[in-house]
């Protein structure tokens, strides 16, 4: 039994489909924790580099299931880049220890914006 091209693609679309979702799962991720302190900044950089010459090859052979979801996964990544920039550098967060209180695992976090250290939450 042999596959004729159409049904081959199928394949390349539905494995792009599911690799092209994981950078939008990330972005609302750390959307929804507030924190993007787990993803490197080289991650981020090796990352986009790849995905950019991949984007760029297919393109020019004209690869229409790899280069369409991969446009999907560039806008997550670069969405996530910015957040991670925006986070830790806008919105720097400093985790203290709360030792005077009744139980010792009081976690404190307090945000900071802009050199603001006046709001506190606990955790």
């Amino acid at each position: 039994m042999t596959l004729d091209e159409s049904s081959i693609n199928v394949f390349g679309y539905i494995g792009a489909a599911v690799l092209a979702s994981a950078a939008p799962t990330q972005f609302v991720t750390c959307l929804l924790r507030s924190s993007t302190k787990d993803i490197s900044y080289l991650w981020l950089t090796i990352f986009i580099c790849g995905l950019v010459l991949l984007f760029t090859y297919s393109i020019l052979l004209g690869l229409v299931p790899i280069w369409a979801p991969l446009i999907v996964e560039m806008l997550g990544t670069f969405a996530t880049l910015i957040l991670k920039i925006n986070y830790d550098f806008f919105h720097k967060r400093v985790y203290t220890r709360d030792v005077g209180s009744q139980c010792n695992n009081d976690v404190h976090e307090k945000f900071i914006y802009n050199g603001d250290n006046d709001s506190d939450l606990n955790l």
